[in-house]
């Protein structure tokens, strides 16, 4: 017999995945709020029955979502400094020719 908590896992779970992975980067690039994307991904999880699990299980989901929201975050964020870095790089060798150009 499934129980509800399996049968939420196996159909919410991987949507609050997705919805933290993708979320991330808004969260990186400071389009969202870290708390306000949390409590987004929490209300579609509580809209879809999570208060119905056990107590714990919902504990632990509270701290899932906030652990793979922050690492998405912290991923993107990466990315976004590498490129800027890159992009920074770009410019001060671009800066760096013209200077050396004749006049």
């Amino acid at each position: 017999m499934t129980t509800f908590p399996d049968t939420f896992r196996a159909i919410v779970v991987p949507d609050l995945r997705r919805m933290c992975r993708f979320s991330g980067y808004g969260v990186a690039n400071g389009i969202s709020d870290y708390s306000e994307t949390y409590y987004r991904i929490l209300h579609h999880a509580i809209k879809h029955g999570a208060l119905l699990l056990p107590d714990p299980s919902f504990k632990k989901l509270e701290d899932w979502i906030a652990t793979t929201l922050l690492k998405s975050t912290v991923k993107f964020e990466a990315i976004i400094w590498e490129r800027e870095a890159a992009a920074t790089r770009r410019e001060m060798d671009d800066l760096h020719e013209a200077a050396l150009e004749p006049a």
